[in-house]
């Protein structure tokens, strides 16, 4: 009886490729619409021009809301990957009894709806003075994605064999030591890949900005938001076109280097392990 693998193969090859490709394409629609000089939005485009790009670049208070959304971005990365590491790292340690206890606090923020936690933080802000402080703005969004990181890592950190740490510990590396030069490096891919995913979130983070948003302290996504409603001037394309190309950037300069760190192994020797051995 002839086999039908080949048929399969390619029909799921198929819908694989029409799946990417509905995907995908639409978020062509908002670079090409930026392409076209007209003062609405038009798709396709009838003409080609970098007006609406050159107007972006131009035009201060949208620089400095891009400018103020990568510093959220990098700050938030960076705070989420330390803090949702080793909360991921601490959770996959517990006794296997007590994580039904701590993984509701775990994934807590995830669960709430964000317009709650949003208002909520709104009020510890408007308390504090904070409402428009870069401080509150990395705070908000490390708030919804240090879980995620603690996530990835703690999906990794219960899969790891606990006897390396072990080996570790008993040749006098230190608890300290053994998690800085053996169980991080082990951890760094998905916390790396935390931390991206971190990024990407703030980029079109609204419902937690908004409430925090000054004059002069407004990020991009919220711009735009606002700015869809006022019917402005197409320039929206061109910032939706600069989000976009900074995303794709991004996911391929963290899958470069997460897949050098998977290829070494991510292990690191312990100093004083060699002499002790």
């Amino acid at each position: 009886m002839k086999s039908s693998r080949p048929f399969d193969v390619r029909l799921f090859r198929v819908i694989g490729v029409a799946t990417l490709l509905m995907l995908s394409l639409p978020m062509l629609i908002p670079v090409l619409s930026a392409l076209d000089p007209g003062e609405f939005f038009t798709f396709p485009p009838t003409d080609v021009s970098s007006r609406w790009f050159r107007e972006f670049l131009a035009n201060r208070s949208w620089r400095s809301s891009t400018l103020l959304t990568f510093s959220i971005a990098i700050m938030t990365a960076a705070v989420s990957s330390v803090v949702g590491g080793l909360a991921g790292i601490a959770f996959a340690r517990v006794h296997s009894r007590m994580r039904p206890i701590f993984y509701p606090l775990l994934v807590g923020p995830l669960i709430v709806p964000v317009i709650i936690l949003a208002v909520s933080f709104y009020g510890v802000a408007l308390e504090y003075g904070l409402v428009g402080n870069l401080f509150a703005f990395v705070v908000a969004n490390a708030l919804l994605s240090a879980p995620l990181v603690a996530l990835l890592v703690s999906g990794v950190a219960l899969r790891m064999d606990s006897r390396i740490e072990l080996a570790s510990l008993s040749c006098g590396a230190g608890r300290l030591r053994t998690l800085a030069f053996v169980t991080v490096p082990m951890v760094a891919p998905s916390a790396l890949a935390g931390g991206a995913l971190a990024f990407l979130l703030v980029l079109d983070e609204v419902q937690m900005s908004i409430f925090l948003v000054a004059p002069d302290r407004t990020p991009l996504a919220v711009k735009m938001f606002l700015a869809a409603f006022q019917g402005t001037t197409p320039i929206v394309t061109a910032a939706s076109s600069f989000l976009l190309v900074s995303a794709v950037v991004i996911i391929g300069v963290v899958t470069l280097v997460r897949n050098r760190l998977a290829a070494r192994g991510t292990t690191m020797a312990v100093p004083g392990l060699e002499e002790q051995g």
